[in-house]
């Protein structure tokens, strides 16, 4: 009886954390949901040229498969390899300015979050258990620099979206990342 309960409470505030985050355009992204995976991806890259157009960045550099990384600092120490260990400040969001993981103290507060300075280990690519657009622009940063990554959803959380950070499926990301320190 106390098991059931408390799996009841349990399921219900999972319930609750899934659906307390709105998306800001339901009609529009719930158009996108239908799309095929050709047309998911015309609709992305407008999305982002829009973002990229509206934030006036000046720098943009897309890799092959499609990550957008724009540096802001340069780093004066140690590149980035498979295997290291990073310590990073972050912030992900969403392209609507939506944040859903942080290391900023002063941001953290409401929402579910790493904690000052968190540790990453980047793997070998493709990485089925992390963020494979992440990997991929964290292996193009040094120590000490900073940039801001755009993935789209194929390099994001993909389909299934991620249910911890409240990303819906099919959702393009923003992350600003600073590689503060590298371990070998």
């Amino acid at each position: 009886m106390r098991v059931g309960i408390i799996l009841a409470v349990f399921l219900f505030g999972l319930l609750t954390l899934w659906t307390g985050c709105e998306d800001p355009n339901p009609i529009e992204i719930a158009e996108a949901d239908t799309l095929s995976f050709e047309e998911r991806l015309a609709f992305e890259e407008d999305s982002i040229s829009q973002f990229i157009e509206d934030q006036e960045f000046d720098s943009v550099f897309i890799t092959s498969s499609g990550l957008r990384y724009i540096p802001v600092k340069d780093g004066n120490g140690t590149k980035t390899e498979f295997g290291d260990i990073l310590t990073l400040d972050i912030t992900g969001s969403l392209l609507d300015g939506i944040i859903f993981e942080t290391t900023d103290d002063d941001i953290r507060n409401d929402l579910r979050y790493f904690g000052s300075g968190r540790e990453v280990a980047v793997r070998n690519l493709p990485d089925p258990t992390g963020v494979p657009g992440l990997n991929e622009g964290l292996i193009l940063m040094q120590e000490k620099s900073s940039a801001i990554l755009i993935l789209p959803s194929h390099l994001a959380f993909g389909s299934f979206g991620n249910f911890f950070f409240n990303v819906g499926p099919n959702r393009v990301v923003v992350f600003e990342i600073t590689v503060r320190r590298i371990r070998r």
